[in-house]
């Protein structure tokens, strides 16, 4: 029975590591107008209202403090599962989209000595997809059978992931040079995934095999997180650091669905064909998200006519953890308890990343970036996300005012591979060890190309 779990539970997780969506990363949201042209490497300079989640110290030391709304326009983005389906069939989605948009200002209220407090909402992770593969043909699935017997799978997998953060931030100045700040957030996240693996072949109309797996879950949290920061403006360089908390979890409900069926297959090796039936659906369960401690550190460089952004943060890793507290089921053919599980966990990450704006007159100036968007999912054991691969980010564009409007107008291409571990494969089924097999060794391939445009009023 556990051979049927693996290669229809955690295969099934990890047939779809083409989704184009970004579900294990800290850093592929970008907010502002300014800030996002740089890849969002300003935790060390206030160039926007933005600063408000790059770091809230920033905001007592913008020269002005205006109403922000930024859209970014397009996005175009495709990832390629090489022997995806079977050998020699590659699997793949493309998808274009609108992303998200950040708003926020401030609002003429003092406290404790603050500069006005700023407001502001966006979403701080997306992930939204359907994604089907298929196989089957005329295959020799029954071996003890003379010829080949009809064959027909599918795979697919349903997700969609949305998660909103509100704040308020506080500032205020320490002297001429130095700031510090503090925005407090509500976090609300959703998330719902269905999974579904079917698999049937029959033999001379009387000797068939199936396996059929239904998983499904949904939640839903409210949180809070605190994000605090410290920054410093001399006449040539900025600095700036920050530390962001896990959330701490406030209201949560949740439910899942498992279900399993497999007929006729013999996992085990000792030519008894291994008959599996376990159903269980559970309703308003406990449980939790984490979040990473994280800590962030940039600076930015004044020359003539140019300045230098750099800035890293790091995520500190989570250790495997019940997203739904679920309980055991039972096999309702041999009568053994079956163990339930919707885990994840996280590996440490740190990304980094540097843009130069040069400023070709008081109203017009050009930037160009570049940032990483590390994965946490390598290695880890997860099935909520699915996206291991690191991504890579280049940007460019251009800011420009037109009275009392600036305007932001730019492109970025981002990419990243990685290798896949294990990949459900139906190009090899067999009643000898079971119609959807385990495959390694598949590139998983991802690009993504942006069109950005945002402006403040």
């Amino acid at each position: 029975m556990r051979r049927i779990f693996l290669a229809t539970g955690v295969g099934l997780l990890l047939l779809y590591g083409s989704a184009s969506a970004q579900d294990a990363h800290y850093w592929t949201q970008k907010f502002g107008t300014r800030a996002l042209l740089l890849s969002g490497t300003v935790i060390g300079s206030a160039v926007d209202l933005s600063t408000s989640f790059y770091n809230p110290a920033g905001q007592a030391l913008l020269t002005t403090t205006d109403r922000v709304l930024t859209v970014k326009a397009f996005d175009f983005a495709s990832t390629k599962l090489a022997d995806g389906v079977s050998p020699g069939v590659d699997f793949g989605q493309s998808r274009s989209s609108i992303l998200p948009t950040f708003f926020g200002g401030t609002v003429p209220i003092h406290f404790l000595g603050s500069n006005a407090i700023g407001y502001s909402v966006f979403p701080r992770q997306q992930a939204q997809f359907d994604v089907t593969g298929r196989g089957g043909g005329q295959i020799d699935v029954f071996p003890t059978n003379p010829g080949t017997e009809p064959f027909a799978a599918e795979g697919r997998l349903e997700q969609d992931l949305n998660e909103t953060w509100v704040g308020l931030t506080w500032s205020r100045k320490l002297g001429e040079r130095m700031a510090v700040g503090l925005s407090q957030y509500v976090s609300v996240r959703s998330q719902h995934v269905r999974r579904e693996v079917t698999a049937q072949s029959l033999a001379g109309g009387t000797t068939g095999a199936v396996t059929n797996q239904i998983s499904s879950f949904n939640y839903s949290q409210w949180g809070t997180l605190t994000k605090i920061g410290l920054m410093a403006h001399f006449d040539h360089v900025d600095l700036g650091v920050t530390l962001t908390t896990p959330t701490l979890k406030v209201i949560y409900s949740g439910d899942a669905l498992f279900d399993t069926y497999a007929l006729g297959q013999d996992f085990t090796g000792d030519g008894i064909p291994d008959n599996v039936f376990v159903a269980s659906y559970q309703k308003s369960l406990s449980g939790r998200y984490k979040t990473p401690l994280s800590i962030g550190g940039g600076a930015a460089f004044r020359l003539p006519n140019n300045t230098l952004y750099v800035s890293g943060e790091w995520f500190n890793s989570i250790g495997s953890y019940s997203v739904l507290e679920v309980a055991p089921a039972v096999d309702q053919v041999s009568g053994n308890p079956v163990p339930l599980q919707v885990v994840t966990s996280a590996r440490s990450v740190f990304n980094f990343g540097g843009g130069l704006e040069h400023a070709f007159s008081k109203k017009t100036s050009g930037f160009v970036s570049w940032a990483t968007d590390l994965s946490s999912l390598p290695g880890q054991s997860s099935n909520i996300a699915v996206s291991t691969w690191d991504i890579y980010l280049i940007q460019a564009g251009v800011a420009f005012t037109l009275k009392k409007w600036e305007f932001t107008l730019g492109g970025g291409y981002g990419w990243g591979s990685e290798v896949s571990q294990q990949v459900p494969n139906f190009g090899n089924p067999s009643v000898d060890g079971g119609l959807v097999r385990i495959t390694s060794g598949s590139k998983i391939k991802y690009q993504d190309i942006r069109i950005i445009f945002g402006f403040s009023i």
